[in-house]
């Protein structure tokens, strides 16, 4: 079985079943969506669904610990909101520049829906807020 881990992911990968298990790994935060999740997770997803190596059958998504997860980080959700607030930016271009910051959000939670392969969320424990919609768009829950 290979391993590697990146921004609160950890990715496992075995030639039995060619089963991708991509996990969120950091339970100390009970597994919460921070800026390093959400900059890695669509790369993360399409590269490895799309790697042929990997003959990829299926992607499997848990989450470490306690929880699936407690959802987005809220330090990282306050920071998103001072994100580009400037006096000297009018209103029109901060609704702008923070649309483009949700798409990104959005973005990286559609790459599930979007996957050539099935996706089955293996949920245990909490699965809260953003996680809802991150499981929502996986094909399989349980």
């Amino acid at each position: 079985m290979e391993s590697e881990h990146q921004g609160g992911v950890k990715v496992s990968w075995t030639n039995e079943g060619k089963i991708l298990l991509i996990s969120l790994s950091n339970p100390r935060t009970k597994n919460s969506l921070d800026g390093s999740f959400w900059g890695n997770f669509e790369d993360t997803v399409l590269n490895l669904a799309e790697i042929e190596k990997y003959d990829c059958r299926a992607i499997v998504l848990t989450g470490e610990g306690s929880c699936f997860t407690s959802g987005i980080d809220l330090n990282f959700l306050a920071s998103m909101g001072n994100h580009g607030a400037n006096n000297d930016i009018d209103p029109a271009r901060q609704a702008y520049r923070m649309e483009r910051k949700i798409d990104s959000l959005q973005r990286a939670i559609s790459v599930l829906a979007n996957v050539r392969v099935p996706v089955i969320a293996a949920v245990h424990g909490a699965c809260i807020g953003a996680g809802v919609d991150l499981i929502s768009a996986c094909d399989i829950r349980c």
